[in-house]
């Protein structure tokens, strides 16, 4: 199923895209992300403005982007990045660089300033009357860039000086961080007596050298991105979160409280007999949309998700409004619950002795909660703790497997092996 902008499009264009011909003379053009549309009005027939900036916004890194043909401001972007506020005033004293004085792109040395967290600079900026609402050439501002990098002191400096969460729309996220998985070291680690525990990367393993990014509402990305610090600021301002998102192409999405707006997209595409569906009830379908495209959707997609509901049910977020039916819940539990249990239900028989073929943890987790063909989720919020549970345990058993051989990582159930021939005459004679 396409999901709103968290499934891409192809990237259409390259970091310079091929010479195209434009005319029957054959004029050779080259399109860079620097690429001004307006200037060669040829060129719109091929690309337009919107698709080159989302085109260089998707390869735009503040901290690794070198200043080009600019001895001097290169040499300023090194120096930002010491923080060392001393040095920064003096080099800019020392060469005439004015305060909003942009190195490059419009970057001026308070986004980098916010960027790194120097919280020293950016006071000493400020005092210089530093512009805390400029924006850069690809519409990042400094709040944007404090928020991208986990910058607390900057985002909590910045909003004291006057900035509002509101002027942030879009902010960098990495593409390379937009599932659970990517949170998660590839192998669980092992104790003493050889139990399996998961192991999450930090802020800084996830976006170091992240080297492709997209534009997504900076709420959505603190949440995924479990920055709870300035979650926790931004909503003690009283900052209002937008509920819904839909998809509008490209890299392109727009953000409403307005459910019935957000339906008219959702509808569409729940009642399209030719789309992928997960369920084969529309008005199911529509509930999961609306899902997949709520505030719970990036804290599905990233690890810890009780604290970040704290969060919002403590500022009062609406988060649930649109009102997940019970036999939309039921359908989630049918689906991940008890149709898992009856998927890794394996019935051996040794004698007259019954026993299971896979007996792993995966398992022993869906006998002990998905018995019941009658059990549903009692909300959301359950089924995104059970959702992450099995996928913590499926890394777990995968991990076993390798290290122990298929087979070898079995774990005591307590079933008996009168139940397994009780369960397995239930399901075959459909007594269920």
């Amino acid at each position: 199923m396409k999901i709103l902008l968290w499934i891409l499009p192809v990237v259409f264009l390259a970091i310079i895209l091929r010479i195209v011909e434009l005319d029957k003379k054959k004029s050779n053009f080259v399109v860079t992300a620097d690429t001004n549309i307006s200037k060669n009005s040829q060129l719109s027939k091929y690309v337009t403005q919107q698709e080159v900036e989302n085109f260089a916004f998707r390869y735009w890194d503040i901290d690794f982007a070198e200043v080009k043909k600019n001895p001097k401001m290169e040499e300023f972007r090194q120096i930002l990045k010491t923080k060392d506020t001393v040095r920064i005033l003096n080099f800019m004293k020392d060469n005439n660089i004015s305060v909003d004085e942009p190195l490059h792109k419009g970057v001026t040395a308070l986004m980098y300033a916010s960027f790194y967290d120097d919280e020293s600079t950016m006071k000493e900026l400020i005092k210089m009357g530093a512009d805390i609402h400029k924006q850069d050439n690809h519409k990042i501002s400094p709040m944007a860039y404090a928020m991208e990098n986990n910058s607390t002191k900057a985002v909590k400096l910045l909003y004291e000086n006057g900035v509002k969460f509101e002027e942030v729309t879009m902010m960098q996220t990495a593409l390379g961080v937009l599932g659970w998985g990517e949170y998660v070291e590839f192998e669980p680690y092992y104790d003493e007596n050889n139990m399996p525990h998961i192991k999450y990367r930090t802020f800084e393993e996830m976006h170091y050298h992240e080297k492709t990014y997209m534009a997504e509402n900076f709420f959505r990305t603190l949440l995924r991105n479990n920055q709870l610090d300035i979650l926790e600021l931004v909503l003690q301002s009283g900052y209002k979160p937008y509920l819904y998102g839909y998809y509008l192409g490209g890299d392109i999405s727009k953000y409403t409280n307005n459910l019935a707006e957000a339906d008219k997209y959702y509808i569409e595409r729940a009642y399209n007999t030719k789309g992928r569906r997960t369920f084969a009830d529309p008005k199911i379908e529509l509930e999961l949309m609306r899902f997949y495209n709520s505030l719970y959707f990036p804290i599905l997609q990233s690890p810890f998700p009780k604290p970040k509901i704290a969060v919002l049910r403590k500022y009062n977020v609406p988060i649930d409004e649109w009102n997940p039916s019970k036999e939309f819940l039921k359908k989630l539990y049918n689906r991940e619950c008890y149709g898992a249990w009856r998927s890794q239900f394996s019935p051996r028989k040794n004698g007259e002795t019954y026993y299971l073929r896979i007996q792993d943890r995966q398992t022993k987790f869906l006998y002990e909660n998905c018995l019941d063909k009658n059990g549903t989720f009692e909300d959301i919020e359950e089924y995104i703790v059970f959702n992450q549970q099995m996928k913590i345990l499926h890394k777990i058993t995968a991990s076993e497997e390798r290290k122990f051989g298929y087979g070898n990582n079995r774990v005591d159930m307590n079933i008996t092996s009168d139940e397994i021939k009780k369960l397995q005459s239930k399901y075959n004679n459909n007594l269920e």
